[in-house]
């Protein structure tokens, strides 16, 4: 009994020492599926294709992560920019385009921008202060001289110091200095002088005060005892004239050289019979002294 007791123990323990060859299965079921740590899912179903994933820097192709509590990104590479959700409008845009210059980003309020270049237009109003131009050279304005909308450029103004001159803007040239201006204090004018109507020039007399204190020079007439300069020169009379303009020396001349003697006699003997016929009380004064030309 003890010998068949011992056999039975035996049996076993000499079975498993024995070696047995690999089987290939080609299909088995487990009751319970592997743990991860034996290289099974741990689960009982699967999804996708491929080797089990373990944790440690595992290889997913194209793998649907659905929505996980949390993910980090470090690394990661390939983002599709237009799947971002939850941003600004434009904002998904503007990652996609290709950046110039360096730094890091510019927000909306108050930023500080070193240097930047700008092309085409932008609207700054009441934000450039005259601190902010470039530096010009001395003595320059910045304008458009041109006849339409353009670019202002550099202007050098010139010199215009002296009493006779003035800063004058050309446009299509700019500043030039004008030489030929009189001064506002004593000017002196050359040629004809325009003077605009309406205008006032103190100490000088209007249009209205000169026609009532001047005589034209264009058919004058004079009033009270005019009196003409010695050497004053006039329009001589055609002979024959009777009337009661003014007869000059030359007149008065050629009417006495061509007087007949007896126009002279009947002119002279009027004259003559003219004359006072009593002696006059004041001396010197020619008179008829009966018949004969005397003088007091």
């Amino acid at each position: 009994m003890k010998k068949i007791l011992l056999t039975a123990l035996l049996v076993p323990a000499m079975a498993l020492a024995q070696t047995y060859p690999s089987p290939t299965f080609n299909s088995i079921t487990l009751q319970t599926p592997l743990p991860s740590s034996s290289g099974g899912t741990g689960t009982s179903s699967v999804t996708g294709t491929g080797s089990a994933v373990l944790s440690n820097s595992p290889t997913l192709v194209s793998p649907a992560l659905g929505t996980p509590s949390a993910v980090v990104l470090t690394n990661g590479t390939g983002l599709p920019v237009a799947g971002l959700t939850g941003l600004g409008a434009g904002v998904a845009t503007s990652l996609g385009a290709a950046v110039t210059g360096s730094g890091g980003s510019v927000l909306s309020t108050s930023p500080t921008i070193a240097s930047p270049t700008v092309t085409g237009s932008f609207t700054a109003t009441g934000l450039v202060t005259l601190a902010d131009h470039a530096t010009q050279a001395a003595n320059t304005v910045i304008a458009n001289a041109t006849g339409s909308a353009a670019s202002p450029t550099a202007f050098a103004v010139p010199s215009c110091s002296s009493a006779t001159s003035a800063l004058q803007w050309t446009s299509g040239t700019g500043f030039t200095c004008n030489t030929g201006s009189a001064p506002l204090a004593s000017p002196t004018f050359t040629g004809t002088v325009t003077i605009p109507s309406g205008a006032s020039i103190t100490g000088y007399l209007t249009t209205a005060s000169a026609a009532s204190t001047y005589a034209p020079l264009a058919s004058p007439v004079f009033t009270g005892t005019p009196s003409l300069p010695t050497g004053t020169t006039g329009v001589t009379q055609t002979a024959g004239n009777s009337s009661t303009a003014l007869a000059t020396t030359a007149f008065v001349g050629s009417a006495i050289t061509g007087i007949s003697t007896s126009t002279f006699g009947t002119l002279y003997l009027a004259w003559f019979n003219s004359l006072p016929t009593t002696l006059p009380a004041s001396a010197g004064v020619l008179w008829n002294n009966g018949g004969v030309l005397s003088k007091s």
